[in-house]
């Protein structure tokens, strides 16, 4: 079905021009507005009710959704050009980047996979001292808290919530589904005069809960790479903003969450052992979260573990495993896509610069608003997890007719596993033409591209 493209040049501080861009979309481009979200309005109305409209404004993206939402339509799908295209300091013509984008905007995603997971409330806090007790008299009215302390300390002389003592030996699982040993577990006793007391001690106690607030100071995380455990928080008590924030999003941990499932296996296809022998062990060695484990002659990953970095299915050497959100195809076709766009509509040596779409996405926009943006020949392009683009996908980017392509290096990306098939893609294409950018200045990454001289496709 035939698309409209909604543009505005955002009070005439990009140059739109839209038929050029009809003409090499094959889909109506309206003129651009100067105010869509503001004064034009009745413009942003009119084309939700009308349909099948892309709106290229990602800022006002509340605006619109609350526009949609009053006139009982769907919201709009968004399109950035201009952090991504027209705000930059590159003279060179932006329609053939433009272009790119908006084809890019107009291919039919594939539908996510994911599975549902129930959160009951049950919250287990581990810390002791003040804090810890102020964090579950907080949490209380919101979830179902228990606290498990050091059964030394002195015990907080309340029933508002249930108190254990013990000492913490293992925990396994995820959101809505962790697993917890104690040992020396004690339980209050409820009745009787004067201070509350403990019962004695069992070792292997073994209890389930949704959620973890882990608040023990400065003792190990209880899971590699915890950032990435769904459900599992941690504040410093030391540090009362740290806490707030973990409180905060605790509170909100409790119903039924969509969880990704972010990779597929293909068992028959893995390395990983036969006949008792270990083989393959790419994945294992590089999951940071440990939810891949040797499942007999090949390998398993738990879902409810998978951050989705992607490092597996680049470093898979079989398919055995491949990232699925989005597929490896959809997103070669989001990269031949681009680079067909570009050339077809008059630009040369276009170069690739993929980033995630949190960390990367920011520092691209800070860089259009108050840097010098863009070269007009780099073409963004945005993936929910940076390490799942390989060295196949780099190299199906020279093919497809990109002079380059660059990595933008996130503070939660996964170095060692990026520069691993950035080092591999080299050796392969046998050229230096895959790069990482790694900075978290804005202008120090312009400054990288702009530098940058593109080599023609053929690599000279």
């Amino acid at each position: 079905m035939a698309k409209t493209l909604i543009t505005c040049d955002c009070e005439g501080s990009q140059s739109i021009d839209s038929a050029a861009l009809a003409n090499t979309l094959g889909h109506a481009v309206a003129p651009p507005c100067s105010a869509l979200c503001t004064r034009q309005i009745d413009r942003a109305a009119a084309a939700l009710t009308a349909g099948d409209a892309i709106f290229c404004c990602t800022q006002e993206s509340r605006v619109f959704t609350e526009l949609a939402e009053e006139l009982g339509v769907a919201p709009p799908p968004l399109l950035d050009l201009r952090d991504r295209a027209g705000w930059s300091d590159d003279p060179a013509s932006k329609l053939p980047k433009m272009s790119a984008l908006a084809s890019e905007a107009l291919l039919n995603a594939p539908l996510e996979k994911s599975l549902d997971v129930t959160s009951e409330g049950l919250c287990l806090i581990l810390g002791t001292g003040e804090a810890a007790v102020q964090a579950a008299h907080q949490l209380k009215d919101h979830l179902a808290v228990t606290l498990l302390t050091d059964p030394s300390q002195p015990l907080p002389d309340t029933r508002a919530f249930d108190v254990i003592g013990g000492t913490l030996r293992k925990a396994k699982g995820a959101l809505g589904h962790f697993e917890v040993t104690i040992d020396a577990l004690r339980q209050v006793v409820p009745g009787g005069r004067g201070e509350l007391t403990y019962t004695a001690p069992q070792d292997g106690a073994i209890s389930h809960c949704d959620v973890i607030l882990d608040m023990r100071g400065q003792q190990q995380p209880l899971f590699p790479a915890h950032e990435k455990r769904e459900g599992y928080l941690r504040a410093d008590p030391a540090h009362p903003p740290a806490v707030a924030a973990a409180v905060l999003a605790a509170s909100h941990l409790v119903g039924t969450f969509e969880q990704p499932l972010y990779v597929r296996t293909e068992p028959l296809l893995c390395a990983h052992s036969r006949a008792g022998q270990t083989a393959c062990t790419n994945c294992l060695d590089l999951c940071p979260t440990g939810a891949i484990t040797p499942d007999g002659d090949h390998v398993s990953v738990d879902p409810m573990i998978c951050a989705g970095c992607g490092a597996c299915s680049a470093a898979c050497p079989s398919g055995a495993i491949s990232y699925d959100a989005p597929a490896v195809d959809f997103t070669m076709l989001r990269v031949q896509t681009l680079a067909r766009a570009y050339l077809d509509a008059g630009g040369t040596a276009p170069r690739l610069l993929v980033h995630d779409d949190t960390h990367g996405a920011e520092m691209i926009r800070l860089s259009a608003r108050h840097g010098r943006g863009l070269p007009a020949d780099v073409i963004p392009m945005a993936l929910p997890a940076l390490a799942a683009f390989g060295h196949a996908e780099a190299l199906a980017a020279l093919a497809a007719g990109f002079a380059g392509v660059s990595l933008l290096l996130g503070p939660k990306s996964d170095r060692d596993a990026i520069e691993t098939q950035i080092a591999l893609a080299r050796a392969i294409g046998g050229d230096a033409r895959v790069q990482l950018i790694d900075t978290p200045d804005p202008d120090a990454m312009s400054d990288t591209l702009y530098d940058g001289t593109a080599p023609t496709p053929d690599g000279t």
